[in-house]
Formats: C-alpha cells, sequence, structure tokens
C-alpha cells in the first residue's frame, strides 16, 4: 500500500529538518573556522540560505513528482502489446567475479526485447572467458555470440571507450548503461524504458540502491544512494537534471548519436553525456527531458572499508 499523502508530507518535512540542520552545522563550522568573523559569518548564512532554499524546493518537485507517478498505470501493462527494444551495455574490466550474476539478472528481464553487449576493456582476468563458459557463447575473431549476448574483446582503453564500442554495434533504439558488479530487479527494464514513450525524453536515470548494508559504512553509503535518488527526482522535475547514474541509465540511441556518442577521455561520461544531450539540444533549438524513473532498480555492492570508498570517491572527484 503507497503511503497516505499526509504520511509523505510528514516525511517531507522530516527530510527538511533534517537538511536544514545539516546545512546550519556546516554553515556554523565555516564560520567558526574563519579568521574574519563578520565576513564568515555572511558566508555561514548564505551557505545556509542556499542549501535549505534548494533542498526545499526538491522537496517539493519529488513530491510533484510522486503524484504523477502514482497516477501512471504499472508499466508491464502498458507496454504488453508493445515492448520497447532495448540494448544494454556492459563495460567490463577485471570484472569476473560478478559479472554472471549481473547478465542473468540482465537476461532475466521480461517486458522488453533485449539484446546485451559485453565490452571487456582489456581485462587481464578471466572476465571474457566466464561469460563464455556460462552462457555457452561462440567466439569469432574478437567476438563471441550466443542468442542476444554478444562479448567484445577489445584492448584496455577506459570505460567511456568500452561503452562507445558497443554503442557502435547496438541495434535497438534505446540504449541501457548497466555497471559489471550491478543487478536490475524484476522489471527494470521496461520502467526504465517506458519514459521514452515521449519523444522529448532522451535520457532516463534509474535507481541505484546499495545492497548488504549490514555495518556502518555501507548503511552511509545506503543513505547516500537513497537520497541521490530523491535529488534526481527532484531536479528531473525542475527540468534540470545533469547527470544519469552510469551503474544504470537510458539513453535515446539516435540522440546519442547527434550529440557525438560516448566521450572516449572522460573519467565520468555519464556526466559528460548529459552535458552533450543539453548542448546538442540547444545548438538544434529542441526543448528535451531528462528524467528520474524511481521504480527503476538496480542493486549494487558498494566499498565495505574506508579505503576503499576513498579510492573511488577520489575517483569520482
Amino acid at each position: 500500500m503507497s503511503p497516505s499523502p499526509s504520511t509523505f508530507r510528514a516525511r517531507a518535512a522530516l527530510i527538511a529538518l533534517l537538511l536544514g540542520s545539516f546545512a546550519a552545522l556546516h554553515g556554523l563550522a565555516f564560520g567558526l573556522l574563519g579568521q574574519a568573523p563578520g565576513w564568515d559569518l555572511s558566508v555561514a548564512l548564505a551557505f545556509i540560505a542556499h542549501d535549505v532554499g534548494v533542498n526545499l524546493l526538491l522537496i517539493g518537485a519529488v513530491a510533484r513528482a510522486r503524484r504523477r507517478l502514482d497516477a501512471r498505470p504499472p508499466t508491464s501493462a502498458a507496454n504488453a502489446s508493445d515492448p520497447a527494444r532495448v540494448s544494454v551495455l556492459v563495460a567490463a574490466w577485471n570484472e569476473a567475479a560478478g559479472i554472471e550474476a549481473t547478465l542473468r539478472s540482465v537476461l532475466a528481464q521480461e517486458g522488453v526485447v533485449l539484446e546485451v553487449i559485453v565490452a571487456d576493456d582489456g581485462s587481464s582476468d578471466d572476465t571474457a572467458a566466464v561469460v563464455q563458459h556460462a552462457f555457452g557463447l561462440t567466439w569469432t575473431g574478437t567476438r563471441a555470440v550466443g542468442g542476444p549476448l554478444t562479448v567484445l574483446r577489445l584492448p584496455h582503453a577506459g570505460k567511456g571507450a568500452a561503452l562507445e564500442a558497443a554503442r557502435r554495434v547496438a541495434v535497438h533504439p534505446i540504449l541501457v548503461t548497466v555497471d559489471a558488479d550491478t543487478a536490475l530487479s524484476p522489471g527494470a527494464l521496461a520502467e526504465i524504458a517506458a519514459p521514452f514513450d515521449d519523444p522529448a525524453v532522451e535520457a532516463a536515470a534509474g535507481a541505484v540502491v546499495v545492497r548488504g548494508a549490514d555495518s556502518w559504512l555501507t548503511r552511509f553509503q545506503f543513505t547516500e544512494y537513497l537520497k541521490n535518488t530523491f535529488a534526481r527526482v527532484g531536479w528531473s522535475e525542475l527540468g534540470g537534471l545533469d547527470q544519469v547514474p552510469g551503474a544504470f541509465a537510458a539513453l535515446r540511441a539516435s540522440a546519442l548519436e547527434r550529440a557525438g556518442g560516448f566521450p572516449v577521455d572522460s573519467l565520468t561520461e555519464d556526466y559528460e553525456v548529459s552535458f552533450r544531450l543539453w548542448a546538442q539540444a540547444q545548438r538544434d533549438g529542441r526543448l528535451i527531458s531528462i528524467v528520474t524513473e524511481p521504480r527503476a532498480r538496480a542493486y549494487t555492492d558498494p566499498p565495505s572499508t574506508l579505503a576503499g570508498l576513498f579510492r573511488q570517491r577520489t575517483r569520482w572527484f
């Protein structure tokens, strides 16, 4: 059963209180650490006003999105007669340990016409061999094929280059990127493909959820990822979403082609792709949408040690 509007408003108010408290503490610390108290207090108050204002704006947008989503029919029923055609792109570098589980979660998806392309980015472990043996693929040169699944064996050039190589052989009009250590929930592909019925939609963000949150560090990341999803829903509703998570995102293939494809020289290809789509639309004089589909869920394993978290965040930033 969905929460009542009053329950949702109460939750939204609690989130606003928590975010406002965090912003206030942030501003107070900024002021106390400074050497010019009057000036620092002004800056601190500006930070507080900015953070609280933006978060209240997002909470209102999330509430509007929630009402719209609740009124929408189930995706499986809406798409039963005309399933979306989806190409799932998986860039893999030394992912032998978990890629089989990822691919099984993708191949088990229903409600879509599916192809899956694994771009093995010069792995030094047995990533390609694991996929070959698990799914009975047959190699021809640097490509292995079996049913809807294809593996490309590539020289190591980075995630963006691997995704671009996979994009160039994909045949379906909707591209979905899935990280090699991420598992999709049942129906996730049909859910993330549903917004593309609107021709203005050129990209969609899924909800990436932390699994196995059994320590203080992983529980922290679970909350962080949940907050990120809420923020993306709000920015989508406001028409200002500037990033779709590379772990689980959908892109309109024709739009990405016009925008130049995946960047091959960026460490944050998911941000770069979104900016390319917005920039191309501006050059074309078109209005587009980049949306968030919170019903489309994917599950990922976060770093479980401080050292692993530090490496991940250093790479991100």
